[in-house]
């Protein structure tokens, strides 16, 4: 077995080698201490400026988008339904079926499927809602005879204004 040499007295040499090594590694935590502090207060000066600028930028726009948005959907909401499904209600259509409505509230339109036994009831569902007084224009846009069914129906669409 080897002898083994333990040296406890203190000798001026490592006395200083450890005095240095103490001082060094103080210096070394104060510099990275201080560059820790001013980057992370360059980096919340930074930032602080980007929220301004983001703020400057992005907050009036979607403030008009949201009120926009806003605008358009009670404009939506607050339309004359009850007008408009009362004058489709009250028009006299025994063989026409509505297959669907498509309101177009800033245009004061409405577009209406339906589908019609044949050409005569189709054109007197038009004259009908032509005489009916809330709307203003009624144009027949489209027209087809679905010459699959055996009853052959003509499908149709009418834009309407209302006033």
């Amino acid at each position: 077995m080897r002898h083994l040499s333990l040296d406890f007295e203190s000798t001026a040499s490592n006395l200083q080698m450890g005095y240095s090594l103490l001082l060094a590694g103080i210096l070394t935590f104060v510099l990275i201490v201080t560059a820790n502090v001013m980057l992370t207060h360059k980096i919340e000066i930074y930032l602080a400026e980007a929220e301004q600028q983001a703020d400057a930028i992005i907050a009036p726009d979607n403030t008009a988008h949201a009120e926009d948005a806003a605008r358009k959907i009670s404009a939506h909401l607050t339309g004359p339904w009850g007008k408009l499904f009362r004058a489709l209600d009250s028009t006299e259509a025994p063989n026409v079926a509505l297959l669907s409505l498509k309101p177009d509230v800033p245009n004061r339109t409405l577009r209406i499927y339906a589908e019609a036994r044949g050409f005569s009831a189709m054109l007197s569902y038009y004259d009908a809602l032509l005489q009916n007084g809330t709307f203003d224009k009624v144009v027949l846009t489209e027209h087809e005879i679905q010459d699959k069914n055996p009853l052959l129906p003509v499908r149709f669409n009418i834009t309407a204004t209302w006033q």
